[in-house]
């Protein structure tokens, strides 16, 4: 195998996932918006943050539940998988990833427990109530839940002694379980019904009314892509005043991995 080494070769592969993606969404009648640092690198730079190593998009979930069904097919033409707990048992999570099937990728945090390729993440957005008090609850629960996800995959022990505890509990409880009630806990609130959505698998308590995602194209690097129209709001809810640079410090990657080609 021929290791990827350079950041702007992860990239490269990214951006044709997220080209291949943009094509059968737009071909399906199926919403997107790009997210997250994705979103910021698109107004701020029109393409990648400079450090960044990654691409994430946002899908209504009923729009999100529709890609899952129909892509796997799409995929294979194009040297594509979408992989989730449905497609890949040792997967264990409340979002998927289109990953290309031509590359390997280990994710130091869990490795062997992700046996997947170069991918860009895609997350679900779910409906919320109305009311903030109601929202804090189910959020909290729903967090509680991907953090039981999280250390029941993670394979190395973190110092705090309330997360080895919990994780010590945790191996008396499957995976199975933890997702199955993680899914039927973020879908409690129907998203055509709501006002106000979320994604409960990110790391933000950011909460974003629902008109602000209606869809424009954007300029990312060489290609123009989804973002939401009212993605000054929702970066800001998020961030904060997302236009000044973070410090050189924090400029770096997040998802250092060991990569190749198979």
């Amino acid at each position: 195998m021929k290791e990827i080494t350079s950041l702007e070769e992860m990239r490269c592969i990214e951006l044709e996932i997220m080209k291949k993606v943009h094509q059968f969404c737009t071909d399906n009648n199926l919403q997107y918006f790009l997210s997250y640092g994705t979103l910021i690198g698109a107004i701020r730079h029109n393409g990648f943050i400079p450090w960044d190593d990654d691409i994430d998009i946002l899908m209504p979930r009923p729009e999100y539940e529709k890609f899952c069904k129909l892509f796997c097919q799409f995929g294979k033409d194009v040297n594509l998988a979408i992989v989730n707990d449905s497609t890949v048992p040792q997967f264990k999570g409340a979002f998927s990833k289109v990953i290309d099937t031509r590359t390997s990728l280990e994710e130091l945090s869990f490795k062997d427990s992700d046996p997947i390729g170069v991918f860009i993440d895609v997350f679900p957005l779910d409906g919320v109530a109305a009311n903030s008090f109601i929202r804090r609850v189910h959020y909290f629960i729903c967090k509680f839940f991907c953090l039981c996800l999280l250390l029941k995959k993670e394979r190395k022990w973190r110092k705090n002694i309330v997360k080895v505890m919990l994780k010590c509990m945790l191996s008396l409880v499957s995976y199975d379980f933890i997702i199955k009630m993680l899914k039927k806990l973020i879908k409690l609130k129907d998203y055509e019904d709501s006002e106000y959505v979320t994604c409960f698998v990110d790391p933000y308590h950011a909460v974003y009314k629902k008109s602000d995602f209606s869809p424009e194209l954007h300029q990312f690097e060489d290609s123009e892509f989804r973002i939401p129209s009212g993605y000054d709001a929702i970066l800001r809810g998020s961030y904060g005043d997302y236009m000044t640079l973070p410090p050189i410090e924090k400029r770096i990657p997040h998802h250092i991995s060991n990569t190749y080609w198979k």
